[in-house]
Formats: structure tokens, C-alpha cells, sequence
């Protein structure tokens, strides 16, 4: 028998029972309300059973209470104040936790700074969750699908997320058990067939001191300087900004101060090799990786990704672009696409966005972000990836050029003595989109792409960003039922190499 007064009760990440005793009474297998629904049939006896809805649960804490001085009162009355539902713990119950708001008074009663209470906590989803995760990742196999044996030993379903890491080229995932079916992807095309898919041309994604072999301050922009006078350079930093996230970057090194320059600027060229039918792109995916934090308002900077063609004459001709520019006091930073001008010679902005350039969740190129960048491109059609959402833009000038060369640019603004101490260029990857193959399919996912398939908050990810666009059409909600269960993940048919998968969920209880 559970004696009371030792259990320890936490909400948040506060102790409430350094204040109060729990005293008898005290339970929380008291259930959740539970709602029958019935419908009734005009003219016959009884009702139809149609299901049991499940409400909220309460928790009631009855308490003995001993305080010295007002501030004891007031510190517990803080510690249960939440506009949010916070983790409610209890010791004789370990592994456990609601997600739990106090509602009501305390209904004390006082007898000379002493007294009885109750607390009252609403559980809004009426379960308890496990506080750590259970990961499965034991499968066989049976040609392209993966039979998952599972156990959830909580007394009601979970919601999985699923991580699928690609160790080789797929194009379908389909999930399914007894609560459901669930697919991303596209479905495979008959054999003996023209089909199109896409072909990375680089990928400096693992390797970025790859990015170094460029041709070092020859690049073609939408505005330069009369000369380059900046160094770009490869830089280990751990730990950034006490993220514990760290690694290989091209940085700005020695900085350039040339009078008269507006800006200081330092470049890397990387030319785009034909695809393997000998044609280069006017269709293309370009993605990469960046940091950009100003830890100071007066600091000053920028990175841009610019793509040039080849004009009449065979020069270098500035197509389009991407850049982060942070160009005065503050925080207040510019997000902008730019592209050739509708005349064919000049350029202008097409699409700008700003945020702050702070360290905070606010900043997309933060450490807590995706820090991803992407541009699709279908010859004068663009699609521009910023801050979890796509914008569309049309170009008309762009209409029958094609991509030969892509520049990176980094540097800082004259007027500053400060540059951006993280200005960051982590990874880059050029795909051509639609190249056409005889008897083969769309290859969706490459290589090293990871799928994140939550189904506790119903998102999809596809490279860490928001890809529920993929999601197939009558899909349904994947759950995992209390006891033993198999869940099934199906992948293209022609896949040479089975994805790294693992499925983890909490276990709740009722």
C-alpha cells in the first residue's frame, strides 16, 4: 500500500511537494470520461452503439500544508501557474507523465499558517505518456518490404514517428498495420518506358572542403566589385553557440580593404557538368546549407549562391541568385531573390523577405533550424524555399538559358569593422530535374536522404524540410495498438539497398 505523504509530485520542473504533503484520498487511476455515442432508431426499442469517445481526465491532489512565511504561499502558487500544459510526475508512479494544467482554487482551508487543500489538474488528452521513447528497428525482409514486430505496452495506441534513411536511390514508402494505411512518394512506372529523374550533377553535402576546389575569385554576380579582394577558407567550428552542433564550414578568411569598395568580397566557382545524355539544364534543384548569425547588431555581411549561362558571345552571363544580406545596425536582415531584369541585361529582385539575424528560433538559418536553402527551377519558373513555406516567381528572361556555373560569394560591408562571426556555408547539392532515361522511374529520395514521418504532430520532412505535398492521396493516420502487433513498410520494387529505418513512440496509458 502506497503511503501518500512520501510521494513526490513535480510539475514543470518544480518539486510541489517541497511545500506540501500529499495527504490520503490521493489517486490517479481514477480513468478519463469516457462518452458513449448512440444513435437512436425512430420506432424501434434501444439505441445503436456507435463508439466511445474519450475526455478529459482530472487529477485531484489532496494536501497538508506547513508554511512559515507568505513567500512559501506565493512560491507555490508561481509554480502551478501555466498558461500551457506542463509534465505532471508523481514518484510512485516513475516512467510516467501527464501533460496537465491546474484549474480551480486550492479550496483550503487554514488553521494557523497550516492547512488542508485540494489541486485539481486537467489532463486535456486524458493519458499518461511514457517519459522515454521505445525504439523498434528489427525487421525481416521479403523482398522490398520490412515486417516490423512491435509491442506497446502501454493500454492504449501510440503515435510512431518514423526516421527512414536512405542508403540507396527509392521512390515509394508505404506504411501499414490493422489502424491504417499510410504513403509518401510516387508510384512506380512500367518497365520499357521513357521516364525522367533526377541526376545530381555535384554534391559537396558531406564533404565540404570539396567546395575549396573552386576557382577561387573568378565568379560572375549580379553586382561586383572591380576586383575580388577577400579569402574564403575551410574552418572546423564545435559546439556553436553552445548548440553541440559543429563541423566543417567555408568561412570568410582574410578580409579585404580595398578603398572605395562597398563591399569586400570573396568567391568560389564550381562549374555544372552536362548530364549523363550529354545536356546541360534549364530544369534544376539547388539546395544547400548555411549559417548566418550576427551575435552583435553592429556587425555587417552577407552569402549569396549566383548561377550564370553562357551569353551569344560566349561569355559569363549572371542568370539568378540567392542572398542573405545583412546590411545595417540591428537584427533586421534581407532574404532576396534576384534574377535577370526583363530587358536580358540588367538584374532586380524578384522576391525579398527579411527576419532577424539573431541566434533565437525566429532566424531559419539558426542552430535550431533546418538552415536549408532551395531554389526549383523549370526553365522560367522558380520555386523558392524560406522559413517552412515555398513562393512561386516567373522570369521570363530566363526562358531558354541554361545553367553552366555556380558562385559562391561571401563577404562584409565597408562601413563595418565587424562582420558576421557566423556567416556559415555548410553544404550544396545541384540535381538536374526530368532527365529522360529509357526503362527506368522517378528516383525520388537519393542516397542519403532522411523521411521524418511523425505521426504525434502529423508532420512529413524530407531532407529537414516540409514535404506533406508527397503525402498519397487517401491516406490515413498511422497508429500503434496496445499488446503485440506488425507493422509493414513497403518501398519501390526495384530498390537495391533497404533504408535505415527505426520507428519510436511513447507508450500511453490510460
Amino acid at each position: 500500500m502506497v503511503d501518500y505523504k512520501t510521494v513526490r509530485c513535480h510539475f514543470g520542473d518544480v518539486e510541489l511537494t517541497k511545500w506540501i504533503t500529499i495527504t490520503d484520498g490521493f489517486t490517479v487511476f481514477s480513468g478519463a470520461d469516457y462518452d458513449p455515442e448512440l444513435k437512436e432508431i425512430g420506432g424501434k426499442d434501444g439505441s445503436i452503439f456507435i463508439g466511445t469517445k474519450t475526455k478529459h481526465k482530472v487529477i485531484k491532489v489532496p494536501f497538508w500544508v506547513k508554511y512559515n512565511t507568505i513567500e512559501d504561499y506565493d512560491a507555490l502558487q508561481l509554480a502551478l501557474s501555466s498558461k500551457k500544459p506542463k509534465m505532471l510526475m508523481f514518484s510512485h508512479i516513475p516512467g510516467r507523465y501527464y501533460l496537465a494544467v491546474q484549474v480551480g482554487d486550492l479550496n483550503f482551508k487554514e488553521i494557523k499558517m497550516n492547512g488542508f487543500g485540494e489541486i485539481t489538474f486537467i489532463v486535456a488528452d486524458a493519458y499518461a505518456h511514457s517519459t522515454s521513447y521505445r525504439r523498434i528497428k528489427d525487421y525481416t525482409q521479403d523482398g522490398n518490404k520490412m515486417t516490423f514486430k512491435i509491442k506497446n505496452n502501454g493500454t492504449a495506441p501510440a503515435f510512431p514517428i518514423f526516421r527512414i534513411k536512405h542508403l540507396g536511390e527509392n521512390g515509394y514508402i508505404g506504411i501499414a498495420n490493422e489502424t491504417g494505411a499510410f504513403a509518401v512518394g510516387s508510384p512506380e512506372e512500367e518497365d520499357g518506358t521513357i521516364v525522367h529523374r533526377n541526376e545530381v550533377l555535384f554534391d559537396y553535402s558531406k564533404a565540404i572542403a570539396q567546395a575549396l576546389d573552386g576557382a577561387p575569385n573568378v565568379a560572375k554576380l549580379n553586382h561586383m566589385p572591380p576586383t575580388y579582394d577577400t579569402e574564403l577558407k575551410r574552418m572546423r567550428i564545435d559546439n556553436i553557440l553552445g548548440s553541440g552542433k559543429g563541423g566543417e564550414y567555408v568561412v570568410i578568411g582574410n578580409r579585404g580593404t580595398t578603398p572605395g569598395y562597398t563591399e569586400h568580397v570573396g568567391t568560389r566557382t564550381f562549374i555544372i557538368n552536362p548530364d549523363s545524355n550529354g545536356e546541360y539544364t534549364m530544369n534544376e534543384h539547388l539546395w544547400w546549407q548555411q549559417i548566418f548569425i550576427a551575435t552583435a547588431q553592429d556587425q555587417k555581411g552577407f552569402l549569396k549562391l549566383c548561377v550564370t549561362g553562357i551569353d551569344d558571345e560566349g561569355n559569363d552571363e549572371f542568370l539568378y541568385g540567392i542572398e542573405t544580406y545583412k546590411r545595417k545596425n540591428g537584427f533586421e536582415t534581407e532574404y532576396n531573390f534576384f534574377a535577370l531584369d526583363d530587358d536580358g541585361v540588367g538584374w532586380r529582385f524578384y522576391k525579398q523577405f527579411k527576419f532577424q539575424a539573431d541566434r533565437n528560433y525566429h532566424n531559419p538559418f539558426s542552430m535550431n533550424r533546418s538552415r536549408a536553402v532551395e531554389i526549383f527551377r523549370e526553365e522560367d519558373k522558380f520555386r523558392i524555399y524560406f522559413n517552412g513555406a515555398h513562393h512561386h516567381v516567373t522570369v521570363p528572361s530566363l526562358k531558354g538559358k541554361k545553367s553552366r556555373k555556380i558562385h559562391l560569394a561571401m563577404g562584409t560591408c565597408s562601413d563595418s569593422s565587424k562582420y558576421i562571426n557566423y556567416n556559415l556555408f555548410e553544404k550544396v547539392n545541384f540535381e538536374k530535374m526530368g532527365v529522360s532515361h529509357y526503362n527506368n522511374i522517378v528516383n525520388k529520395y537519393q542516397p542519403g536522404d532522411e523521411v521524418i514521418i511523425n505521426f504525434e504532430n502529423d508532420t512529413v520532412s524530407t531532407k529537414d524540410i516540409d514535404s506533406i505535398q508527397d503525402v498519397v492521396l487517401g491516406s490515413k493516420m498511422i497508429s500503434i495498438p496496445p499488446g503485440e502487433s506488425e507493422l509493414v513498410v513497403h518501398l519501390s520494387s526495384w530498390v537495391a539497398a533497404l533504408p535505415d529505418i527505426s520507428i519510436d513512440f511513447e507508450e500511453r496509458y490510460k
